[in-house]
């Protein structure tokens, strides 16, 4: 270890290929039990030398401590976490990961995939940032915490002007853009796809571990499941698109219709008793635009609640994904492997790896009959809009009538109204399309879980296959 902590470092990126996942766990405080192939050879490190070791022998000193902060609280605080680390190798090299990790039994599980995304420019850059801060403040004794803290506010104001309000936010964005970004890139080069694609059969080479075929089996089936979950579930980002769009087109409508029932009031007041009809019209369109708007403010909040779903459900599917393929190639090492024997901390890796697998393909189930009921509930919200609609356009015809053959603009403002009516009809009506879309793609989802009954028994029980 001694040797690995001197090592100079070296402005140069480790070997590291995008279809390569590796993973590692650790107990409580965070030292390696065990990992996959992949892990070693990136670090440059055996993976005797590894175990044993406390994870923080990988970390690369350009990394912010607010980071692993972050990282820490997040994990004992009993949620995943997904985060961009830069990781140092044991010749000195470095190379970046965007690591998912979640607490288990005793203590946690780390997978691992390369970054490929546009996401990984601007966060090395705030990463610049936030160490140059923890450095500038660090210079004084005893103000680690303090330059943390600074660092830590630093990351929220960035992300804040990203876009996102959270740190959490963004890491569920930044998941699903890297396995996005990872599965076109893989398919645009065929010569660098997974293994597991194009070698089917290498592994009846060896039949030391011939227990592991099933399992192997019921990974594959999972994975290609989970990448179709994930295909539709991405075909949502534009719906979220859509429906943000639509919203905001309907409510610019409603306080259109709002101010140009106010101008008729107010024309209609200064005509007096003898157009009293017309300030009943205007009253009466002010009241139903005003109602619209409390409709379409309900709306606005029912559809950022589905977003957010939405999002949640798109990392558990991408973090399930992950954990999926990185089996199917740890079992394949160890199929191709000379190893003759299933040790303890091999079996344990399994386990977890696989009691993972079922928790959260449980979870994403759970997660999509919870949101089938949001998008029924905005299904009902814009019934409600549509309803308002069809009274605005009844109030807008009566007001045409009344004031025909007025050459005060009446006319004018009830046919301005009337296109804002008709721009608020088109606007439901792509919402209530996307909408009909989505359940039918939830509905679609729900049923795979029927098609993985049989693969998720296999994987859950690992003690059966051992014996």
């Amino acid at each position: 270890m001694a040797e690995r902590l001197s090592a100079r470092l070296l402005n140069e990126e480790r070997d590291f290929q995008l279809h390569e996942l590796f993973f590692s766990t650790t107990d409580s405080r965070g030292v390696i039990c065990h990992g996959n192939e992949v892990f070693a050879r990136v670090s440059g490190m055996t993976l005797e030398a590894l175990m044993g070791s406390p994870h923080s022998i990988i970390r690369h000193p350009d990394m912010p401590r607010a980071v692993f902060r972050l990282f820490w609280d997040m994990l004992r605080s009993g949620k995943t976490i997904a985060a961009y680390v830069k990781n140092l190798a044991a010749d000195g090299r470095y190379y970046w990961v965007l690591a998912v990790a979640m607490p288990v039994e005793d203590g946690y599980l780390s997978v691992r995939m390369k970054p490929s995304s546009d996401l990984l420019p601007v966060v090395q850059r705030l990463y610049n940032q936030m160490l140059a801060v923890e450095r500038n403040i660090e210079v004084e004794p005893k103000k680690r915490v303090a330059a943390m803290e600074a660092s830590t506010e630093l990351l929220h104001n960035q992300l804040q002007e990203l876009g996102f309000a959270t740190y959490e936010e963004f890491m569920l964005h930044a998941l699903a853009t890297e396995l996005s970004s990872r599965h076109s890139k893989l398919a645009a080069d065929k010569s660098n796809l997974p293994h597991y694609n194009h070698r089917n059969n290498y592994f009846q080479e060896s039949r030391a571990f011939d227990f592991l075929v099933p399992l192997l089996s019921s990974c594959r089936t999972l994975d290609g499941e989970l990448k179709i979950a994930f295909d539709q579930l991405e075909k949502f980002k534009e719906m979220n698109i859509k429906l943000s769009k639509n919203s905001a087109s309907v409510l610019r409508s409603a306080e259109s219709i709002r101010s140009l029932a106010m101008n008729a009031k107010i024309a209609a007041n200064m005509m007096g008793n003898r157009h009293s009809t017309l300030l009943v019209v205007a009253d009466s369109l002010g009241a139903v635009s005003h109602n619209s708007q409390a409709v379409i403010n309900e709306l606005a909040s029912r559809m950022q609640a589905v977003i957010a779903v939405l999002s949640q459900l798109m990392f558990d599917v991408a973090a399930t994904k992950l954990q999926c393929e990185v089996s199917i190639q740890f079992l394949e090492e160890l199929l191709g492997s000379e190893v003759h024997e299933m040790d303890s901390k091999l079996e344990e890796s399994l386990k977890t790896l696989f009691q993972q697998i079922v928790s959260r393909v449980t979870s994403v189930f759970d997660h999509l009959k919870s949101t089938e009921g949001r998008m029924l509930e905005l299904q009902t919200q814009l019934e409600r809009l549509e309803r308002n609609n069809r009274t605005l356009r009844f109030v807008q015809f009566a007001g045409k009538k009344e004031s025909s053959g007025e050459t005060n603009g009446f006319g004018v403002v009830f046919q301005e109204v009337k296109s804002h009516i008709d721009a608020t009809q088109r606007d439901c009506d792509s919402l209530s399309d996307s909408v009909q879309a989505s359940l039918a793609q939830i509905r679609s989802l729900r049923l795979l879980k029927g098609k993985l009954t049989d693969s998720l028994a296999t994987l859950g029980n690992l003690d059966a296959a051992l014996v």
